[in-house]
């Protein structure tokens, strides 16, 4: 448990030192997070297990025209293993970009509501 904190606590710091604030979700044994890196680019990490070992993914990806889609799940069968679908659209119209997210999580085959907010 402390390995877990610990690590988890090192990103988020990682995450606070940097630009953008920083988004979280957790979901089973699946944790993910999502922040602006810069105006245009969207950062993603997820991991899919809970000592926060094996990262899933790691990206940066320019959005500003398209947006970015990430989907995650545990294990492939989604009747018995949790998934994150989550989308982010920007928002050219302001100056800076405003990117707002998406996300909707299953578990164990049932949808949950669909989570909403802006990075």
């Amino acid at each position: 448990m402390f390995r877990i904190l610990s690590t988890f606590l090192l990103f988020s710091a990682a995450a606070l030192a940097l630009p953008g604030k920083t988004t979280f979700l957790q979901v089973g044994t699946l944790s993910c997070a999502a922040r602006m890196y810069t105006p245009i680019q969207l950062q993603v990490w997820c991991f899919s297990d809970p000592a926060l070992k094996a990262i899933q993914i790691n990206l940066l990806v320019d959005i500003s025209d398209n947006g970015f889609i990430v989907q995650t799940r545990d294990i492939n069968d989604v009747t018995t293993g949790s998934s994150i679908h989550w989308v982010f659209l920007p928002d050219v119209i302001p100056n800076p970009i405003v990117v707002s997210w998406e996300a909707t999580i299953t578990k164990f085959g049932v949808v949950g509501p669909k989570l909403t907010g802006i990075l």
